[in-house]
């Protein structure tokens, strides 16, 4: 306790009484009395903050699991449970077309988008379509296509762009924030016409929760091929190949870009750095480029030359962010890093690599991945902005990143990529056209 804070109205280590008490001592029994109902209230408060802290700590322990909300809709399945915030409700009416690949929730025509009615989508322009399905992750999962206006009547390949969703993210809410802009662009002429996909990196990829599981399955995947789940193969072998059959578009590398926001950006590097020739265009906001950073130690350290060290270790309540309040508990390693790349530590299934889990990371961790593989990066442009206030300090992560990328020959566009603002919806609104800007012109290139 603090000294100066007041349990039931007596001041801590003071049980006699104010100051101007009379100087009498009462008797014993009585003094045993009043003694015993001081410290029965304060015995009360200790016990109920422990058990505070013991709930946190369980909460904390399911990593970041929200809470249910009341009776679980009708349509949930056995062993699944409804999250409100993982089915953002999206009604499209145009003027492209949207197909919708949703296992659950999806209604053509005129409506009103309700999750918690099963109707995540519906719309003049939706097209409702079965959830993909995969043996590499958990499936169905969702897949957004957005077509542009005119669509059907096009007979040349169009260009694909690819928008990668954030950590705890689904594809409908990169949709809903970016459909606007990318209309709006396409009508206007200042992008050409393309094919844009959203897929669903989620660990579940449903919009639901398994309650047995030590995760919210609403968490991210960072793409990787993992214990629980082959992320990366997912979209290698199943979602593209999936694009080039379904769609008309380029197999002109030049006429396809990457984007990704946060966690999608990192994925979005990490596509190009597998290929770097068949994925030569990647835009990004606030993507996380080193998930190893630290400065001696610190996470949330500014960068330093003389401080930047590596991580070589894993904690689980080490934070990853300066969000105050529940965020800042709830955004550690044990919710951001450990479902995927450590999940037989949550009771999942285990790894069979016999590696320790920074170095899993490592092998995912875009600078690391340049300094380590050295690939020849000449003609890969990756166009990116980062808030100077960014919440997860990935400001801190740019300049060892931006020196290893340009020594192997990337392009890094803007050059002032480190921009007023922080990790939020606020700066990506700020910067979407700029980055449409430059997504129409490497695509004219």
């Amino acid at each position: 306790m603090q000294g100066g804070t007041k349990i039931s109205g007596i001041e801590p280590g003071s049980v006699d009484g104010p100051p101007d008490a009379p100087s009498h001592k009462p008797p014993k029994s009585r003094k045993r009395r009043l003694l015993l109902g001081c410290a029965l209230p304060l015995a009360v408060v200790i016990a109920l903050l422990a058990l505070g802290s013991h709930l946190l700590a369980k909460r904390l322990e399911r990593v970041g699991r929200p809470a249910a909300q009341g009776p679980q809709p009708a349509w949930v399945p056995a062993g699944k449970r409804f999250v409100p915030w993982a089915s953002y409700p999206i009604v499209y009416d145009g003027p492209g077309r949207l197909d919708a690949y949703e296992p659950y929730s999806c209604r053509e025509g005129a409506g009103v988008a309700d999750p918690a009615l099963a109707i995540s989508f519906s719309g003049k322009a939706v097209r409702c379509r079965p959830g993909l399905v995969s043996q590499l992750v958990p499936s169905p999962r969702q897949l957004l296509v957005h077509l542009p206006a005119g669509y059907d009547q096009m007979k040349e390949p169009l260009p694909l762009v690819i928008s990668l969703h954030g950590f705890g993210q689904r594809p409908a809410h990169v949709f809903a924030a970016f459909v606007n802009y990318l209309d709006a662009a396409e009508a206007s002429g200042k992008m050409p016409k393309a094919v844009t996909a959203f897929p669903d990196f989620s660990l579940g990829g449903d919009g639901l929760d398994n309650p047995a599981s030590r995760w919210d399955e609403n968490s991210g995947s960072w793409g990787v091929n993992s214990s629980i789940g082959r992320y990366q193969d997912y979209f290698w072998q199943d979602v593209l190949p999936f694009l080039t059959a379904h769609y008309r578009l380029s197999d002109n590398p030049a006429k396809t870009v990457v984007l990704g926001g946060s966690m999608g950006g990192t994925m979005a590097l990490n596509i190009m750095l597998d290929e770097p020739r068949r994925f030569p265009n990647v835009g990004a906001f606030y993507p996380a480029l080193d998930l190893r950073y630290s400065c001696n130690g610190d996470r949330l350290a500014p960068y330093r030359p003389d401080c930047y060290k590596p991580l070589v270790d894993n904690v689980p309540d080490r934070r990853m962010t300066t969000m105050p309040g529940l965020k800042g508990r709830v955004f550690v390693e044990r919710f951001v890093l450990y479902p995927i790349f450590d999940a037989g530590a949550l009771g999942g299934p285990r790894w069979n690599d016999g590696l320790a889990m920074w170095q899993r990371i490592r092998r995912r961790n875009p600078l690391d991945r340049l300094r380590d593989e050295k690939p020849n990066l000449a003609g890969v442009h990756f166009w990116y902005v980062v808030g100077d206030r960014d919440d997860f300090n990935i400001y801190s992560e740019v300049p060892e990143f931006d020196k290893e990328a340009t020594k192997l020959g990337m392009i890094v566009e803007p050059a002032d990529h480190v921009r007023p603002g922080k990790h939020d919806l606020d700066f990506f609104r700020e910067h979407v056209d700029e980055a449409l800007a430059w997504v129409a012109q490497r695509l004219k290139n």
